[in-house]
């Protein structure tokens, strides 16, 4: 389909914003149009930092990524637990 080197991943990426008390946080998903482990991951970015990859999402779709990145943060403050220090 592409023209690709074997070890090469090429992602298309969604953004939502999720919009908490303590601030807005964005959430990159990438959905693996190439051959890859995973199909789609869900990334919490704070600025152009992102999250341990603990608290990342991981499905066979985008929705399963999003719930699966969601249910992982969903009782943490951005910065101070999801971020531990303010990113710049």
């Amino acid at each position: 389909m592409w023209e690709l080197n074997s070890e090469d991943v090429l992602y298309q990426l969604s953004f939502y914003e999720l919009y908490r008390s303590d601030g807005t946080l964005t959430i990159k998903v990438l959905e693996a149009l190439s051959e890859s482990v995973c199909k789609y991951m869900a990334v919490p970015l704070l600025g152009h930092a992102e999250a341990d990859e603990q608290y990342q999402g991981r499905g066979g779709s985008r929705e399963e990524a999003l719930n699966d990145c969601l249910t992982k943060i969903k009782d943490l403050t951005i910065v101070g637990q999801l971020f531990p220090r303010t990113v710049g």
